[in-house]
């Protein structure tokens, strides 16, 4: 969310193909190192995040902060905002992996699945592996399980429908903060 985000502000682009953008900058540390801090990534899952936590103004701010902590000419600076939240993603996960989800399962491999538009940043895909490879994680795109990563969301649906139609909560409240189970959606005959 916070590439995209950055990549339609500072360059006009939806989002960062291939992480091309990211791969030509650098990553500013201390930005990387302060975003670490923030309380989302240090709750424990499950946890939801949304543009209103990490969209426009999120963005502004990182951006401004990458200014700040930029060593290099101006011209490098979208990059290099780019390359540091991309490390912010990897870095992310990569700790939530150690915090979460090692201790879970006595430090036993851990296949990490990405999907998304995550599945289509190589920069991002390498950045990941190169955190989990010391933990013995392996990480693989959505993809690789048969199903593409452009219908995440219409099998995230259907699995929500199948909740419904069976009468079974479709939310988790501690990840959403509803105060209870909920069926989700209504089932409507014509």
């Amino acid at each position: 969310m916070i590439i995209d985000t950055l990549m339609q502000q500072l360059l006009s682009r939806p989002y960062d193909p291939n992480g091309r953008t990211a791969a030509r900058g650098k990553v500013l540390e201390p930005v990387l190192r302060s975003a670490l801090k923030e309380k989302f990534f240090l709750e424990p899952p499950p946890k939801s995040a949304g543009r209103e936590q990490f969209g426009a103004t999120y963005a502004a701010s990182f951006f401004a902060a990458c200014r700040k902590h930029s060593q290099r000419p101006r011209a490098f600076l979208p990059a290099d905002a780019i390359a540091t939240a991309t490390a912010l993603t990897a870095e992310s996960i990569a700790d939530a992996v150690r915090r979460w989800a090692l201790p879970l399962t006595a430090a036993a491999p851990i296949d990490v699945i990405v999907s998304g538009g995550g599945a289509r940043n190589v920069t991002l895909l390498a950045q990941l592996g190169d955190r989990l490879a010391p933990l013995h994680c392996t990480v693989a795109t959505i993809d690789a399980t048969g199903l593409p990563a452009e219908a995440k969301e219409a099998a995230a649906f259907a699995l929500l429908a199948y909740q419904t139609w069976h009468r079974r909560p479709g939310n988790i409240p501690s990840a959403t903060g509803a105060t209870r189970p909920a069926i989700l959606g209504s089932i409507t005959y014509v």
